[in-house]
């Protein structure tokens, strides 16, 4: 793939975690890149570096060596607020832990993200439509299912029609029929959005949902 056409660069990451307890190396020389449109899930086994890599891509973390670029824009390097206003316009995360306001409905988490993003709540109405979560939009989160607040959260993930979507092991506290209807939403916003996504999985039926797979094992990227 050439510069032109990658969304995502990665080149020569490393990641260590310093500590009393000695030195992990979570990344070892990773280089990646995703093209624009692309749906891609990281494969590998538990501590191999999956979500350390993705936390970079969205710049959640730092790399210890080597660069990260998403949508031409350099990541490495840049400061607190920068990386803010990045994620702000960029990026969207989806997480295993819903991370939804317990406090506020589900109507209310959205429009909290965009208030937060500097952004208005237009279309906030027709996207909890589009998850199936209209006729709950009023509700708490811990009045929803399992499987609807992962939706709430994919819609809160979605409400500024980030280019970059990152989804890290958003199926992993769902049961199979639920962990299908998330997996076809995310298809289907793929398909109508033209999003980027990102996922990491360590289900191989989650990551066959994906046009491309990317394997890790030791921090590295599989050949």
């Amino acid at each position: 793939m050439n510069d032109a056409a990658a969304f995502v660069v990665a080149a020569g990451l490393h990641k260590i975690y310093r500590s009393a307890a000695g030195d992990c190396e979570a990344l070892r020389g990773v280089d990646l890149e995703i093209g624009r449109g692309d749906f891609a899930a990281l494969v590998g086994p538990s501590g191999c570096g999956k979500s350390t890599l993705l936390h970079i891509v969205g710049g959640l973390a730092a790399p210890t060596a080597g660069t990260v670029s998403v949508a031409g824009k350099r990541l490495d390097g840049l400061g607190d607020a920068a990386l803010s206003r990045h994620r702000g316009r960029t990026t969207g995360f989806v997480f295993q832990r819903f991370n939804l306001l317990p406090t506020l409905s589900v109507r209310g988490n959205l429009a909290l993200a965009q208030r937060i993003r500097g952004l208005d709540e237009a279309g906030i109405d027709a996207l909890l439509e589009r998850v199936g979560l209209a006729s709950k939009m009023r509700r708490r989160p811990c009045e929803l299912s399992m499987g609807e607040q992962q939706r709430a959260a994919i819609a809160r993930a979605l409400a500024h029609r980030p280019a970059l979507l990152l989804a890290d092991e958003p199926t992993g506290n769902l049961d199979s029929g639920n962990s299908a209807r998330i997996l076809d939403l995310l298809g289907e916003m793929h398909r109508d959005l033209g999003q980027t996504i990102l996922l990491v999985t360590h289900d191989p039926g989650v990551a066959a949902a994906a046009g491309r797979i990317v394997r890790m094992r030791d921090g590295r990227i599989e050949a």
